[in-house]
Order: C-alpha cells, then sequence, then structure tokens
C-alpha cells in the first residue's frame, strides 16, 4: 500500500518521452491496491488523476499538471502466458514476467493451427519486453509492436500500433478497475471502442481527469510459431524503425495520425515544413511525421509548432492532421 504523503513535486520532462513539462505531484505507488489507494485518495479529495506509464505519447504544458499523476510502472509490471487448457501459470519467485513452462510451441501443423496462448499482460509492462517474451516461447503476433516504447497500459488505451498492426488485433479482453462502482470488471474486445489510434478509455469527456476505468491488464490472443522466425521479423522492423524514425532524439514517437489514403509525413513534406522550427522544438529531417526535441525545448515549443504544421498541411492539401499525443496540464 501506498503512504498517503508519497508524492512529491517532480518535473514532467523528466518522467515523458519528449522531455518537456512543467511541475505534478508525483505517486509511485508498489502494487495494484496502492494504485487503486491513491485514486481514492484523489477522488475523495477533489484532486484530478492521471495514470501514466512510460509517458511516450504525453505531452504535459509547461504550467504542469494541477493534480496527481500516478505511475503505473511498479504497481502494473508483470505478465503470465497460459495455454488454452485452462492450467495455471507456474509463478516464480520475483515480480516478472510469469511464463508457464507448457508455453512451448507445439510439435505439429494440427496443434499450431487450433491451439491459441493467453498472455496476460499488466498495464505497466514494458510493451516491448512483452513481445521479447512472447518471441522467446515461439508465440506470434506481436512482432510490428516490438519497437512501440510504451507500456501495454498506454498501447490499449491508444490502441498503440505500427507497420500495418495494432494491439486490438490480438486483444481478448481487458481488465479494468470500475472507479464509479468500486470493483475489478472485464470488459471483452468489442466493448472497449477501438478504432485507430483510439479507444473507448481515450475518448472520456475529461482526459486531464483519470476517467471511470482503470486499465489493470490486457489479455492477448496469440499463436504459436517458429522462434527464429518471429524474432527475424522483429529484428527486420527494429532495422526499419531505426533507419527511417529519428530514435536519437526525444520525441513523443509519430506526432499525427495518419490520414485515410495519405500519411502525415508526406502531407507535411509537401508543404515545405520538413525541418521547421519553433524555438528547441524541429520538425524531423529524418520523417517529417516526427516532432523532436533539439535540445532545451518547452512544451509551448512543441504545441506551436504542431498548431503550425496543421495549418500549413490544411492549406496545401485540405487535410486536418489530427495529434496522436494526449495533451495534460495547463
Amino acid at each position: 500500500m501506498i503512504n498517503h504523503h508519497a508524492g512529491r513535486r517532480v518535473l514532467m520532462s523528466e518522467y515523458t518521452s519528449m522531455r518537456v513539462g512543467g511541475e505534478a505531484d508525483f505517486f509511485e505507488p508498489e502494487d495494484e491496491a496502492g494504485l487503486i489507494e491513491c485514486v481514492f485518495m484523489c477522488e475523495d479529495n477533489g484532486k484530478p488523476w492521471f495514470l501514466l506509464g512510460n509517458g511516450t505519447n504525453v505531452i504535459v504544458r509547461d504550467g504542469g499538471y494541477h493534480g496527481a499523476v500516478i505511475s503505473t510502472l511498479k504497481a502494473l509490471g508483470g505478465a503470465e502466458v497460459k495455454h488454452d487448457d485452462g492450467g495455471t501459470p507456474r509463478a516464480t519467485s520475483e515480480r516478472s514476467l510469469l511464463v508457464s513452462r507448457y508455453a512451448a510451441s507445439p510439435t505439429n501443423k494440427e496443434d499450431a493451427d487450433i491451439n491459441t496462448y493467453e498472455v496476460i499482460a499488466g498495464a505497466g509492462e514494458s510493451l516491448a519486453r512483452v513481445c521479447r517474451v512472447a518471441a522467446e516461447h515461439g508465440l506470434a503476433g506481436l512482432e510490428a509492436l516490438s519497437g512501440i516504447p510504451g507500456t501495454v497500459g498506454g498501447a490499449v488505451f491508444m490502441n498503440a500500433g505500427a507497420y500495418g498492426s495494432e494491439i486490438a488485433d490480438v486483444i481478448d479482453c481487458i481488465h479494468v478497475y470500475d472507479v464509479v462502482d468500486r470493483k475489478n470488471i472485464m470488459l471483452p474486445k468489442n466493448e472497449c471502442g477501438f478504432g485507430y489510434r483510439r479507444s473507448g478509455f481515450r475518448e472520456i469527456p475529461d482526459i486531464q481527469n483519470g476517467g471511470r476505468y482503470i486499465i489493470l491488464s490486457a489479455q492477448l490472443s496469440l499463436k504459436p510459431g517458429n522462434r527464429d522466425d518471429i524474432e527475424a521479423r522483429m529484428a527486420e522492423y527494429t532495422k526499419r524503425r531505426n533507419e527511417k524514425q529519428p530514435v536519437e532524439l526525444p520525441s513523443s514517437g509519430s506526432f499525427f495520425k495518419r490520414p485515410v489514403g495519405d500519411f502525415a509525413g508526406r502531407l507535411i513534406e509537401a508543404a515545405g515544413m520538413k525541418g521547421a522550427r519553433v524555438g528547441g522544438a524541429q520538425v524531423s529531417e529524418k520523417h517529417a511525421g516526427f516532432i523532436v526535441n533539439m535540445g532545451g525545448a518547452t512544451a509551448a515549443d512543441v504545441l506551436t509548432l504542431a498548431d503550425e504544421i496543421k495549418a500549413k498541411v490544411y492549406e496545401t492539401s485540405t487535410v486536418r492532421l489530427e495529434e496522436e499525443p494526449v495533451v495534460i496540464g495547463v
């Protein structure tokens, strides 16, 4: 359980991948019960709250967040791999990824066609780590997502994707805590409102204040495959990402959603905005779909540049670009 006084003032630039953002009260509960207790502390005191994983798709404004930012990394880490025979995974002594011995790939094609494996991944677990463990156990379906730097909870929240795949493709259900009714429930995939870079968890009236559901874990359904082939596909996606994206500079990933029938990067480049700069924020010279922090950027720099990009793209193509990152704070 958390100590109610364990929150501390931090600069959110230290906890977000864009490296911008003002101060907030920051809490790091040790377990699920502590995280829920922290949320109730906020609810009972009328204090806004926001759950944060790796901070890879979140921008906090320079005035900071006037509420509690609650980290999921310690409280909701870990995962299990479970065969569809209903067996219980063999736990390890550490709070790490739990993998059952019977998660080895089936030895014949007939079994491969009918067997599935459930991977139950905590919302605070690194998506990249879940992808690696799945590959190590010959489980296919996550390869294209292996380079996404966020957590499982963040990936579910925005239905993260890459190279034509998205996490909703492999989701069975989401385990959540209902803050209103104060109980754990399971939401099947068809009740999660998944769409392109969105989910029902993100489409709430006021994203500044937590929402009704706390994503606790995601139950993923994967198919057995050949480990070498799976790892080779992951390596190829990693190579493509490193060659084409500005992974060496702080950013929040692809800044704009892909418009129907086109690419944000192509439209931005065609509008003459590649390399455009506001303060320390710049449209990447390597990939125009990214805004990068060249050093000393503020959130205002990033958001001003984003507005300039949207205006220029609309002027040259009549396409209205939409940001991917969640923006909070004042």
